[in-house]
């Protein structure tokens, strides 16, 4: 895969995500009411819902285009360790700034989680930045804490009546948990830089998007960060039998 060809879906994602940001700002600007919400058949809301198919189409092609390729082997990377300290920082801003949306153990576990998951960011980004490949026990915790961080908006989000006031939220909050996962995967020795690479494309216009009108702008800005700055890069072809075992 062409180096122009790796550079043209995280650019194309980070423009489609300013563009949704900056459309979801301009719809709330001009068709939100306090007393109902958004209101219904704004022209901006079928913008954004584009947008959104954009976003998930191109994660799909990304992953399709790189379903014939081996990861680009570890070598010493300061943007990735960039990438980990940003979402390390920004998850240690949201805990010391922000309540979680449920008590009790829920609640603990999204604030134990999240610490347990800035301080893995950190070693990550130690392992990265001297081109070891990260344990994959570093990666467990950012995994877990993006799927507690939708156990704990789920109260709120179920109690909403609009889709599109948590939509991008939770989507980009999947998103990353699934990326999580397969980087996690990697570390583990299987081959899924299709998954990753496919589902990080798709994760950071979303993320960027939930930025226009949520409480946890610093959290979705560090996870497109993420993302963005450590995105698997595609290597060599795999020999016939590898791609015939992967694309049977």
């Amino acid at each position: 895969m062409k180096e122009r060809t790796q550079l043209f879906f995280p650019m194309a994602a980070l423009i489609l995500g300013v563009l949704g940001l900056i459309a979801r700002r301009l719809l709330y600007a001009a068709a939100y009411d306090p007393a109902s919400a958004l209101l219904a058949g704004h022209p901006l809301s079928g913008v954004l819902a584009a947008l959104v198919l954009l976003a998930l189409a191109g994660g799909a092609v990304a992953g399709w285009m790189a379903r014939r390729n081996a990861f680009r082997p570890e070598t010493r990377s300061g943007w990735a360790l960039a990438g980990c300290l940003t979402l390390a920082a920004s998850l240690a801003w949201t805990l010391l700034t922000t309540e979680p949306k449920m008590t009790g153990a829920l609640g603990l576990g999204w604030r134990g989680l999240g610490w347990l998951a800035a301080a893995c960011l950190i070693v990550t980004g130690g392992c990265r930045m001297t081109g070891k490949r990260p344990p994959f026990l570093l990666h467990l915790p950012v995994c877990l804490f993006w799927l507690i961080h939708m156990i704990n908006q789920y109260q709120t989000w179920s109690g909403t009546p609009q889709l599109q006031s948590y939509l991008y939220e939770m989507l980009g909050c999947m998103g990353l948990m699934l990326y999580a996962y397969y980087i996690a995967a990697r570390s583990a020795g299987e081959e899924c830089l299709s998954q990753s690479r496919g589902v990080g494309i798709a994760a950071v216009p979303l993320c960027l998007m939930a930025l226009a009108w949520t409480v946890y702008p610093w959290l979705y800005l560090g996870g497109a960060a993420w993302v963005l700055l450590d995105l698997p890069q595609p290597g060599e072809l795999l020999p016939p039998k590898e791609k015939e075992k992967r694309n049977p």
